[in-house]
C-alpha cells in the first residue's frame, strides 16, 4: 500500500490513472441502515470506474446477508464489490476495518463511507473532481443531519467554517491557550509532557482544528490512494481511539491540505450506537475545552487525557489508574518553536 518515490508527485499523477474510485465501507452490526447506505452507492451518477470495498468487522446481526444481496444488485449495475471480514468473537475496531477495506480495494481514489450514512448521487463525482485538483488534500463536504435537529451547533460548524478556517483556527479558550499556544500568563504545568506545549502551535498561536475534531468530518473524507499511503494507515487501537483525528493530524504534519465541497453530499446520522460516542466517552467530556488532538493522543500516551488537562493526581473518570502508565507510542516529532522575532 505504500506509495513509492515522491508521494506528492505520485498523488498528482493519480487523476490520470484509469479505474478511479473505491468506496471504503467498514461494517459492524449495521443491519438497520445498510439497505439505505448501499442503495446510495447504486444511485451514484459518477460515470467512471467505481468499486465498493466492504469489510465486515465481526457483525453478529444480518449485515452480511444484506451485503450479499446488494453485491448481486451492484455488480449487475457494473459496480464490482469486494468483501472481506472476520468472525472473531469481538470486533477489532474502525481503524482496523478501514485499513483492511483499503488494502483489498484497487481504486486510485478512496471515498470513505460509514454504514449508517447515505450519500447523495453526486458525491463521488464532485469529490473526485476536487481531489484531482488537490491531490495532497483531504476532501470533505457539507452534510445534512438525521434527525434534522439532533446536533444543530455541530452541524453548523461542519457546514459553515470558512475555507481559510479548514486549516487553521485561532485558539480562544484559556486551557487551549495553555496547552496549545503557550500564551503568556498560562505556562504549562510541569505535569504536561513537552509534546503538548507551545511548539505545537508555532509563532502564530493557531490551532488546526477545535474540540469538535477534524474540520472536515471523517464520514465525508475523499482522497487519493497515493496520498493516503503516504500518511496512513489508520491507528488500530480499537474502541475509544479516534483514528480519524490521529490520521488527520499526521496528514497536516506532512503538509496535506483540507478542502470542502460546499454542497450537502451526505446524510449524516446521529444515533446512540454511533462509534463517535465511544471516542468522546474515552477522552472525557469534562475536558472539551482542550485541544482535541492532544486529548486523543493523550489517551494513547498517558492513559487519561483528563489527568493531563486538569492536573488532577487521579482522574475522576479513571480512579483505578492512580498514575500515568508508560507511553504506548513514541512522541510526535513536532517542529521546534521559532527564535526571537
Amino acid at each position: 500500500m505504500r506509495a513509492r518515490g515522491d508521494p506528492a508527485a505520485a498523488a498528482a499523477a493519480a487523476p490520470h490513472v484509469v479505474g478511479a474510485g473505491s468506496i471504503i465501507l467498514p461494517v459492524h452490526n449495521a443491519e438497520p441502515w445498510l439497505n439505505e447506505c448501499l442503495e446510495s452507492v447504486l444511485q451514484q451518477d459518477f460515470e467512471g470506474s467505481m468499486e465498493l470495498s466492504v469489510f465486515n468487522d465481526a457483525s453478529k446481526d444480518k449485515s452480511m446477508t444484506i451485503i450479499e444481496k446488494w453485491k448481486v444488485k451492484l455488480e449487475g449495475s457494473g459496480i464490482p464489490v469486494v468483501i472481506g471480514g472476520h468472525a472473531s468473537p469481538s470486533p477489532r475496531g474502525v481503524g482496523y476495518s478501514k485499513n483492511q477495506a483499503i488494502a483489498q480495494s484497487s481504486g486510485s481514489y478512496l471515498c470513505f463511507l460509514d454504514s449508517d450514512d447515505v450519500m447523495m448521487p453526486q458525491r463521488v463525482r464532485l469529490q473526485l473532481e476536487a481531489a484531482a485538483q488537490h491531490p495532497t488534500s483531504i476532501i470533505g463536504c457539507q452534510v445534512r443531519r438525521e434527525p434534522p435537529n439532533s446536533t444543530e451547533r455541530y452541524t453548523r460548524w461542519i457546514n459553515q467554517l470558512a475555507p481559510d478556517q479548514l486549516l487553521t483556527q485561532k485558539g480562544t479558550r484559556g486551557c487551549r491557550e495553555e496547552l496549545v499556544s503557550g500564551s503568556p500568563g498560562a505556562a504549562p504545568s510541569p505535569r504536561h509532557p513537552p509534546w503538548i506545549r507551545g511548539p505545537l502551535a508555532g509563532s502564530q498561536r493557531e490551532q488546526v482544528f477545535t474540540s469538535n475534531g477534524p474540520t472536515v468530518i471523517m464520514p465525508t473524507w475523499f482522497c487519493s490512494r497515493a496520498w493516503f499511503s503516504h500518511v496512513g494507515p489508520f491507528d488500530e487501537g480499537g474502541q475509544g481511539v479516534p483514528e480519524d483525528l490521529l490520521f488527520f493530524y499526521n496528514h497536516l504534519r506532512k503538509g496535506g491540505g483540507v478542502v470542502r465541497v460546499d454542497q450537502s453530499l451526505l446524510l449524516y446520522r446521529y444515533h446512540p450506537d454511533a462509534a463517535t460516542h465511544s471516542v468522546l466517552d474515552e477522552v472525557g467530556l469534562t475536558c472539551r475545552c482542550a485541544f482535541e488532538v492532544l486529548l486523543s493522543t493523550a489517551v494513547r500516551y498517558a492513559g487519561c487525557a483528563s489527568d493531563l488537562v486538569t492536573g488532577a493526581s487521579v482522574c475522576p473518570l479513571h480512579p483505578h489508574q492512580g498514575g500515568l502508565p508508560a507511553p504506548s507510542l513514541p512522541p510526535l516529532p513536532l517542529a521546534q518553536p521559532p527564535g526571537p522575532q
